[in-house]
C-alpha cells in the first residue's frame, strides 16, 4: 500500500525513470551501444541544473572559448553542448515563471526595444529576400541571441558581476589559449587549423584562429583589473602568467587584426589605468615587460613577423586583396538593396557568383568548389548592411551605442558612489567591449555569444548602479 501511494505521489518521477530505461535500452540495441548512458546522464544533469542553475549558466560562459569541442554531431553543427545547457536553463526559467510571478522581474533592459526592432528587421529582410531558405539559419541565430541576452540578464547577480563572471571568463579563455600553445608546441591537430598561406595557425578550443585572437585580447582588460585590484603578490604574478599565456596564444594565431586590436587595447588600458601605476607596480611591470620581450625574441617565429609586415601589401598579399574584394562586393549589394538588404547571411551567396570568388579560389585550390566560394563578409557591420540594409545597420549601431552609454553611465555612478572596485570592473568590461567592436571590423560576428554577453553586461551594470539597495537578490538563484 505504501509502495502504491509512493508511486502515485511521485508519478512524474516514475514516468521519467521509465522513459530513461526505455530510451537507454533502445540506444543500447542501436549501432552505438555506448550512447545508452546518455539518457541517464542527461536526467542527472537536468536535476543538477534545477538545484544549481547558476552552475549551468557559468558552465555556458566557460564553454564559449571551446565552441569547436562542444559539437555533439558533425552532421548537426548547431547542436552544441552550451546551447543545450542554455535551452534547458530557458525551460527551467519558463517553468519557474509560471510558479513565481516575480521571477522575470530582472528581465527589464533599455536594450530590448532595439534588439527586438533589429530582430523584426531581420524577419522582414528574410521574407523579402530572394534567398529566403539561406536566410533562415542566420535569422535563427539572431533569435537565439535574444534568448541568450535574456538568460544573461537573469543570471548575472551583483556578486557574479563583480567576481564570478570575470573569473569564469578569464579561466575559460586562458585555458583555451593554453590548449592553443600546447597544440603549437606538440603539434596537436585538434587545436590547429591546418596550413593557411604556408602558415600553421592555432585555434585552441575555438573554431577559427581569429576567434581565438579576439578572445585572447578580450581577456587582457579583465586581467588588468585583477592585477590592480588584488593585493596578493602571488596572485599578481599568476595574473601576469595568464597574460603571457594569452599573448602567446594570440601570437600563435598569426592574426594581423588581432595584433592591431591587442596594441590598441593595451594603449587604451594604459590610459585608463594610468592613475593606478605606483612605485610598487613599476618593478613588476618592468620585469613583466622584460620577460615578454625575451619570450618574443626567443619563441616568436620569423614567419609571424613576415606575416605582420604584409599587412599593407595590398597587391601581393592574397588575404588582404580578398578582404578588399569583400568590401567591393558589399558596396555593390548595398547599392542594389540599400533599404532592407539582400537578406541576413546572404553575402556568401552573392560573393560566390562574382569573378572575385573564382579568382581567389583558383589561387588557393586551383579547382572550383562551390562551398569555398560562399564566404562571409569578414566585417560584421558590412554583413549587417548587406543583409538588412541601412535600417538594420541603424538599429544594430543603436544597440551598440546604448550599450556603450550604459557602461559609461554605470561607471560615472559607481565613481559618484565611491565604489572604485565596481568602477574598475566596469572599465575592464568596457575596454573588452571596445576591443571586440574594433575586431568586428575584421570578422563576421553579428550575434556572437561574446557580443551578446557584453550587451547583457552593460545592461546589468546600468541597473546595478541605478539601484538604491546595494544588496541585490538573484531571483534565479533557486528554481525550486
Amino acid at each position: 500500500m505504501k509502495t502504491i501511494r509512493f508511486a502515485a505521489n511521485n508519478l512524474v518521477y516514475c514516468l521519467l525513470f521509465l522513459l530513461v530505461i526505455i530510451s537507454s535500452i533502445f540506444l543500447f540495441l542501436s549501432f552505438k551501444p555506448v550512447l545508452a548512458v546518455i539518457p541517464g546522464l542527461f536526467v542527472l544533469f537536468v536535476l543538477l541544473l534545477i538545484s544549481y542553475p547558476n552552475l549551468g549558466y557559468y558552465t555556458v560562459i566557460f564553454l564559449i572559448p571551446f565552441a569547436s569541442l562542444c559539437v555533439i554531431s558533425a552532421k548537426i553543427s548547431y547542436l552544441k553542448v552550451h546551447w543545450i545547457i542554455t535551452l534547458v536553463l530557458i525551460l527551467l526559467i519558463f517553468i519557474h515563471s509560471l510558479v513565481c510571478d516575480r521571477s522575470l522581474s530582472k528581465l527589464g533592459s533599455n536594450l530590448w526595444p532595439w534588439l527586438l526592432s533589429f530582430f523584426a528587421v531581420n524577419v522582414i529582410a528574410s521574407i523579402l529576400s530572394s534567398h529566403f531558405t539561406e536566410t533562415l539559419p542566420n535569422l535563427f541565430l539572431v533569435f537565439l541571441g535574444c534568448l541568450f541576452f535574456a538568460v544573461n540578464i537573469l543570471f548575472i547577480s551583483r556578486d557574479g558581476f563583480r567576481k564570478t563572471l570575470p573569473l569564469v571568463l578569464i579561466a575559460g579563455i586562458s585555458l583555451s589559449s593554453l590548449t592553443a600553445l600546447l597544440g603549437e608546441i606538440f603539434n596537436i591537430s585538434i587545436f590547429l587549423s591546418g596550413i593557411t598561406e604556408g602558415t600553421r595557425r592555432s585555434t585552441g578550443g575555438t573554431t577559427d584562429p581569429n576567434m581565438l585572437a579576439i578572445m585572447s585580447v578580450f581577456c587582457i582588460p579583465l586581467l588588468f583589473h585583477m592585477f590592480f585590484t588584488t593585493k596578493n603578490k602571488m596572485k599578481r604574478f599568476f595574473v601576469l602568467f595568464l597574460t603571457l599565456i594569452n599573448v602567446g596564444a594570440l601570437v600563435s594565431t598569426y592574426s594581423r587584426s588581432g595584433a592591431v586590436a591587442f596594441c590598441m587595447t593595451v594603449l587604451l588600458l594604459l590610459f585608463v589605468y594610468k592613475h593606478k601605476f605606483r612605485p610598487v607596480h613599476t618593478g613588476i611591470l618592468i620585469s613583466a615587460t622584460f620577460i615578454i620581450i625575451l619570450s618574443v625574441s626567443l619563441f616568436v617565429p620569423a614567419s609571424y613577423w613576415k606575416r605582420q609586415k604584409n599587412m599593407t601589401a595590398v597587391r601581393t598579399d592574397r588575404s588582404i586583396s580578398r578582404r578588399l574584394a569583400y568590401l567591393k562586393i558589399g558596396l555593390d549589394i548595398f547599392k542594389k538593396h540599400p533599404v532592407i538588404g539582400n537578406g541576413p547571411g546572404t553575402f556568401g551567396q552573392y560573393y560566390s557568383k562574382s569573378a572575385y570568388a573564382l579568382h581567389f579560389a583558383n589561387i588557393v585550390k586551383g579547382e572550383y568548389r562551390e562551398n569555398q566560394f560562399k564566404r562571409a563578409a569578414h566585417n560584421t557591420y558590412l554583413e549587417v548592411l548587406t543583409g538588412t540594409g541601412i535600417i538594420g545597420l541603424f538599429f544594430y549601431l543603436l544597440i551598440i551605442f546604448v550599450s556603450l552609454h550604459n557602461f559609461y553611465s554605470a561607471f560615472k555612478k559607481a565613481m559618484c558612489n565611491n565604489d572604485r572596485q565596481l568602477a574598475s570592473i566596469i572599465q575592464a568590461y568596457l575596454v573588452s567591449f571596445i576591443a571586440l567592436l574594433f575586431y568586428m571590423l575584421f570578422i563576421s560576428y553579428v550575434s556572437g555569444k561574446l557580443l551578446i554577453l557584453c550587451l547583457a553586461i552593460s545592461s546589468v551594470a546600468y541597473k546595478l548602479t541605478s539601484q538604491n539597495n546595494p544588496e541585490e537578490k538573484d531571483s534565479t538563484a533557486k528554481l525550486i
